[in-house]
């Protein structure tokens, strides 16, 4: 308590006090405190001292009249014992000081003394006259000392002076603690203000920071549409100047100004409205999908706005821009829809060549059946030449459906470019002026150097088209070496970060409408007259490019011109050629193709392609046994496994794939030769089965002379291939 009572004391007087009030009050408390001390130190034995005395002399007084009568009657009565008479009056009086004189003042009798001279401050005096006749005869004169009563008047005015001291302190301490304690809960309640003012200010910061960063276009208005305040993102997005949200409503940002009028109603029906996609209007009149999300705040929010009149509430209104997103699920429409293109492409181009594959080979048959002069000869040989004419319609289909590359080495797109400008330059008009700016330094690129020659040639005649019937004209075929960080390109495809090599074919022709610029990848799209286009060299050129894992862009202007700048990855560190094992052999007469007596097993789902199959070989001395499924193959191995010296196995078959059935087989027989037939390009899964311990490839459609070396070149093989 003392320590608490101290510490109370001392933070009064702290320099930096809290109590400012109080200590003001205190230094203006404390000398009346100190006064009003004194006064009870010194009133009470200062009045006790003045009624004593007072009393006192009253009493010197009556002792006087009474001693005066009674000295008056002893004379009288008995003149010669008056002294012993008035003495005994005394003693019994008790009275200090007793003195008789004449009329002359002559001392006649001391009757009791008090040892103070008659002068003294501590001796209360009274006196009478005795008369007798009308004649003053004698003076009586009483005194009554007063020392006792200083004597007490000391002890007093020392207790007085304690408990002065007390009352005092008291008198200057409670006032000082009351009002501590007021002021005490006066600067809590301050601290407390502050705080929430604080917090409020903060809030504050927090919500314009929030406001005025916000990527979201945010704006408050009043119902009826009138802007209050708007955010940097509002101007932003809908290319605003400031004075512009001054003068317009909130409905004016709308396409539609009824869809904002069902907002706000749905906003008081249900309390507010998130996420509704809807389409807004820039100031530049094009359009703006955006999510849109409001809720109603209290109008205290925008006290003391020069346009805020009696509004109840307010409209909170965030805008998030959703365009890109937009873009980039049409992009990515378009993605899915090449690819569905794609695989029906892949599809309809693995049947076609299996077709294919049933009339190259029938019509070798009849070459081999009839003499070159008959005439069925000369048919069969139209026959065989209009199926290798499709056979390069579906390569193309193949290469849009991304179904595989042929011959990939490590390549030089400057070779490849050199090749298509010597072809060119026999090919297109003189007027064209061909720039060639190629980069000496440029990177490898793992592709098949035909496939890209064909892209980079039939991108450069689309240019030739373009620039038909204009006086300059300029075609530019630019190598480089780039970094790409991530980005997306025009058809919608996204690439990933890292080194490429890029060609760019530019023109100076008419260039593209914008709003067929993302369709001219799809297969038989064209804008050229019926006649003189497929519509499959564009789309041909992104299969490729897609398949060699590259990306193409374009960018095109009216009257300017037209870009397509293709990426090809770079070579890693370490990567070598891998050629597959596609043999072509020079055409040679049937009677010169080689043959054998060995045992082939025929694994096909086609019928006619595997009565072609035993047809065929059989001509040529081999035994061949038929399998029409996986399951079927896997068996008729198993039941003639010494026998069978070599499988042709078909990729794509129901049930289990050519993949399947060859792991089934080699565990069967680790050393068992099997050739890979596809109508799919050497890619995928039929390189994986060569590199794991396949002999060889052979894609549909084929020719017999083809077909017949591949397979004399794994059986002259003496041993296989360690997996």
């Amino acid at each position: 308590m003392e320590k608490s009572f101290i510490s109370r004391i001392k933070s009064i007087f702290l320099e930096n006090t809290p109590y400012r009030i109080t200590r003001s009050f205190a230094l203006r408390m404390l000398p009346l405190s100190f006064l009003a001390g004194i006064f009870i130190c010194i009133a009470i034995p200062i009045s006790y001292y003045y009624l004593e005395r007072i009393d006192a002399g009253k009493r010197a007084h009556t002792h006087a009249n009474d001693i005066a009568s009674f000295f008056r009657q002893v004379l009288e009565t008995h003149p010669l014992t008056w002294e012993e008479d008035v003495k005994s009056k005394v003693a019994v009086a008790n009275i200090d000081c007793i003195k008789i004189f004449d009329r002359h003042h002559n001392l006649i009798a001391q009757l009791a003394s008090c040892g103070l001279s008659e002068d003294s401050w501590s001796l209360a005096r009274g006196e009478k006259e005795v008369t007798y006749g009308g004649d003053t005869y004698a003076i009586v004169r009483v005194g009554i000392s007063l020392v006792k009563i200083e004597q007490n008047t000391l002890m007093l005015l020392l207790f007085s002076l304690l408990c002065g001291t007390i009352v005092g302190i008291a008198l200057f301490l409670l006032p000082v603690f009351k009002i501590q304690i007021v002021e005490d809960r006066v600067n809590t309640a301050h601290q407390v203000l502050l705080s929430e003012k604080h917090k409020l200010k903060t809030s504050e910061e927090k919500f314009r920071t929030f406001f005025e960063f916000s990527p979201h276009a945010t704006f408050i208005s009043t119902e009826s549409g009138k802007i209050l305040s708007a955010n940097q993102a509002v101007l932003e997005i809908f290319q605003l100047a400031e004075e512009d949200v001054q003068n317009i409503n909130a409905a004016d940002l709308y396409c539609e100004k009824e869809e904002r009028k069902k907002l706000v109603a749905e906003i008081f029906e249900f309390g507010g409205v998130k996420n509704r996609e809807v389409v807004f209007r820039k100031k530049d009149g094009s359009n703006l999908p955006a999510l849109v999300s409001m809720n109603l705040i209290s109008a205290l929010i925008m006290v003391g706005h020069e346009r805020l009149e009696d509004e109840q509430g307010l409209l909170l209104t965030v805008i998030t821009d959703i365009s890109e997103k937009k873009e980039v699920e049409k992009q990515l429409v378009h993605a899915q829809k090449m690819e569905s293109i794609g695989l029906l492409a892949g599809g309809v181009a693995h049947d076609f060549n299996n077709l294919l594959t049933c009339i190259m080979g029938y019509a070798s048959l009849i070459k081999i059946k009839t003499s070159e002069q008959n005439s069925f000869h000369d048919y069969a040989q139209i026959i065989e030449q209009s199926a290798l004419r499709g056979s390069r319609l579906t390569n193309k289909l193949l290469a849009f459906a991304r179904g595989g590359k042929y011959l990939i080495k490590n390549i030089n797109l400057n070779d490849i470019a050199q090749e298509v400008l010597s072809i060119l330059r026999h090919t297109i008009e003189k007027k064209i002026v061909i720039v060639k700016d190629f980069d000496l330094d440029l990177k490898l690129v793992r592709a098949d150097a035909s496939q890209l020659n064909q892209v980079m040639l039939n991108l450069c005649i689309n240019a030739r088209d373009a620039m038909a019937g204009k006086d300059e004209c300029e075609l530019t075929l630019r190598t480089f070496n780039v970094y790409l960080e991530k980005q997306s390109f025009v058809i919608g495809d996204i690439c990933p970060p890292g080194e490429y090599v890029g060609i760019t074919i530019s023109d100076t022709g008419t260039g593209i409408d914008p709003m067929i610029l993302s369709r001219i990848f799809d297969p038989f799209f064209t804008t050229k007259v019926k006649g003189q286009g497929t519509g499959l060299g564009l789309s041909m050129v992104f299969g490729i490019i897609k398949n060699h894992e590259g990306y193409i862009d374009v960018k095109s202007k009216a009257a300017v011109g037209t870009s397509f700048t293709i990426y090809l990855p770079t070579v890693k560190p370490g990567a070598e050629d891998k050629e597959a094992s596609t043999t072509v052999q020079k055409r040679v007469e049937f009677d010169e193709m080689p043959g054998g007596t060995e045992t082939i097993l025929l694994i096909d789902d086609e019928k006619f392609i595997r009565e072609l199959g035993k047809t065929l070989l059989g001509k040529k001395g081999y035994e061949v046994l038929e399998a029409s499924d996986g399951d079927e193959g896997i068996l008729v191995y198993t039941n003639n496994r010494d026998k069978i010296d070599l499988v042709l196995l078909d990729m794509i078959m129901p049930n289990k794939s050519g993949s399947e059935v060859y792991s089934e087989l080699v565990k069967i027989n680790p050393d068992v030769k099997v050739i890979i037939v596809s109508g799919f390009s050497l890619d995928g899964e039929a390189t994986q089965l060569l590199n794991i311990g396949a002999y060889s490839f052979i894609q549909k459609p084929y020719q017999a002379h083809d077909l017949l070396h591949v397979i004399r070149e794994v059986l002259d093989q003496k041993q296989a291939r360690a997996s």
